[in-house]
């Protein structure tokens, strides 16, 4: 089972853990993950555990929103693969990611998958798959400098405090 940095968990309660990701050269890209070593799909989750999840998700959009204020925030399952516990990427879309996307050639085939209908150049899947590869994946050559996880943490922990009325103390419970 994957643990993280104590610098980089903003919340834990006892079936959840909301942390930085560590390696994404994005401020405010949060991971999600389920507690418990044998939690590898949702209906491996207990009641209280999934009766919590609705609030965690909430925290962990909330606080990306109240520090950012993103144009988008994409909450999205990874991790399918056999030994990788159930975990998801909460992902915030800022307006120079989708001018990074538009200038990247090896994307350009992206814009001829979208119906122009929609009003939108780029739909989830696209920032998604670009984020991914491009800025967790291949972090170290994408351009960005890392991100300092223990300030942005504590940022994200002030405005959980605030938005909980708690204290955000990363061990206090939903």
């Amino acid at each position: 089972m994957f643990t993280p940095p104590k610098e980089s968990i903003l919340l834990e309660t006892s079936h959840w853990r909301i942390h930085h990701n560590i390696h994404a050269r994005l401020q405010g890209y949060l991971m999600i993950g389920a507690l418990g070593s044998e939690v590898n799909e949702f209906s491996d989750v207990s009641s209280e555990g999934l009766a919590e999840f609705g609030e965690i998700v909430a925290a962990a959009t909330n606080a990306i929103k109240t520090t950012f204020n993103p144009k988008h925030i994409f909450v999205s399952r990874y991790g399918v693969m056999p030994g990788n516990l159930l975990h998801l990427h909460v992902i915030p879309v800022y307006d120079w990611l989708e001018d990074r996307i538009r200038r990247d050639e090896r994307y350009s085939f992206l814009s001829e998958l979208i119906d122009v209908t929609w009003g939108t150049d780029y739909d989830a899947a696209d920032f998604l798959l670009y984020t991914w590869r491009e800025l967790v994946e291949h972090a170290d050559t994408c351009g960005i400098p890392p991100v300092d996880i223990p300030k942005t943490v504590a940022r994200m922990i002030s405005n959980l405090r605030s938005e909980r009325g708690g204290d955000g103390d990363p061990e206090e419970a939903v």
